[in-house]
């Protein structure tokens, strides 16, 4: 409920338009964030090294290979990034293995995918709301399923869910209390 009224403040409420614009601007900035590696060799900077690394880096934020849709520049991606960890209170994104130079692409993933009702266990550990976990509440798998609002019931579509392992994901929420929430 919290997470659809902060949707509809977003295209409703133009204060809340501003301060997703002001977030997004003032972490990211106007270039998005850089890297400049600085590995060494013994006690002189390999800047060859550094240069083929930074290099990679920036190939890696072109369009064609950031996003599995191809529409987004890792620039473009940080951006959505933030909105969405302001707006949502976490974000979801999957890595998602493929043949390019870097051996795999993001893919934001809505977090209404993630059905808050879905607790049980699974190959000994817990899943509570969609996430399964271990002993030590570590994430070891996201178990996503079609947000209900999505399903044609009319069409009987079943909502099904499918697993994957925390290693293809990347999940960030605010903390707020506790690193158990």
């Amino acid at each position: 409920i919290l997470r659809a009224r902060a949707r509809q403040m977003c295209g409703d409420e133009p204060l809340f338009k501003k301060y997703l614009s002001m977030a997004s601007r003032n972490v990211i900035g106007k270039d998005g964030i850089q890297l400049q590696c600085r590995a060494k060799l013994a006690n002189d900077l390999n800047r060859q090294l550094n240069a083929k690394v930074e290099a990679a880096w920036k190939d890696f934020g072109r369009r064609e290979i950031c996003t599995a849709s191809g529409r987004m520049t890792f620039k473009q991606a940080e951006r959505l990034f933030i909105r969405t960890l302001v707006r949502d209170g976490e974000v979801l994104i999957q890595k998602i293995p493929v043949r390019n130079s870097h051996g795999f692409t993001l893919k934001f993933i809505d977090v209404s995918y993630l059905d808050e009702m879905y607790n049980d266990t699974q190959n000994g550990n817990r899943v509570i709301m969609s996430i399964e976990v271990d002993d030590d509440n570590r994430a070891v798998a996201y178990w996503l399923t079609t947000p209900s609002p999505d399903i044609m019931f009319s069409k009987r579509q079943v909502r099904t869910r499918v697993r994957i392992p925390a290693e293809q994901m990347i999940h960030s929420f605010l903390v707020n209390d506790d690193e158990s929430q």
